[in-house]
């Protein structure tokens, strides 16, 4: 039966989900230890709760799994989410308090659940004759037009018009923009933004939980970060 439980005091466990995801493909740690490269003794203690992971070692474990590392820290919510085993509800009460840039006027939804799966957000396309700017996000991104019409634009395809009770979903990476067609016409949407990256989709509740769109700008950095070699000596 599901439960409804609350997001707080969750905490992952990264000795406990390693040996969630080993079981899960009916692993022993001697077969984990010859699939990542890594001793047994250490495996051992890190599901013991004994001693923890460079980044490094997290990767070797993480592309032996077949997930990512944002997976072996997984909370219990997330994981009673991911099974169907949690029941969760957000109500969001109509408001006034939108936050606006050149283009947009937005509202986050949603976001006391800190680890929903999709990203919804109350979205006015406001005229504006500022150089239209693209959004990319590292997901796919589906809208619906509450009150139209508005232009989609992006790189690939040739602009197309939507009117009030049509949709649109779109692979979000490619760089892309809402716009109103004319003065005086503003447009409503609710837009849902998701990723299968876990890392990103983390930054992305995370900002959206104090209002920022630019999660991507973020992640890239991150990754870049991550992905830059150290010298010594």
């Amino acid at each position: 039966m599901n439960t409804a439980v609350s997001d707080s005091g969750d905490e992952p466990d990264l000795g406990t989900n390693i040996k969630r995801l080993r079981r899960s493909r009916g692993w022993n740690l001697s077969r984990l230890a010859r699939e990542s490269g890594l001793p047994q003794s250490t495996l051992s203690k890190v599901e013991a709760g004994q001693m923890s992971l460079n980044y490094q070692k997290l990767l070797q474990l993480a592309r032996a799994l077949q997930t990512d590392v944002r997976s072996l820290f997984a909370t219990p919510a997330e994981i009673a989410v991911a099974d169907g085993n949690m029941a969760r509800r957000a109500v969001d009460r109509q408001s006034s308090s939108f936050q606006q840039d050149l283009h947009y006027r937005f509202q986050f939804l949603s976001t006391e659940l800190k680890n929903r799966l999709m990203i919804p957000i109350l979205l006015e396309v406001v005229y504006s004759e500022e150089p239209l700017t693209f959004s990319q996000l590292m997901g796919e991104r589906f809208a619906y037009v509450v009150e139209g019409p508005v232009e989609f634009h992006c790189d690939q395809y040739e602009t197309v018009t939507l009117e009030t009770g049509e949709s649109i979903y779109v692979d979000a990476a490619m760089p892309h923009a809402f716009v109103s067609p004319a003065k005086g016409i503003r447009a409503r949407l609710i837009t849902v933004v998701t990723s299968g990256n876990l890392e990103y989709l983390d930054l992305a509740r995370d900002a959206a939980s104090r209002g920022d769109p630019d999660a991507s700008t973020r992640f890239i950095r991150r990754s870049r970060r991550q992905n830059t070699p150290t010298s010594s000596g």
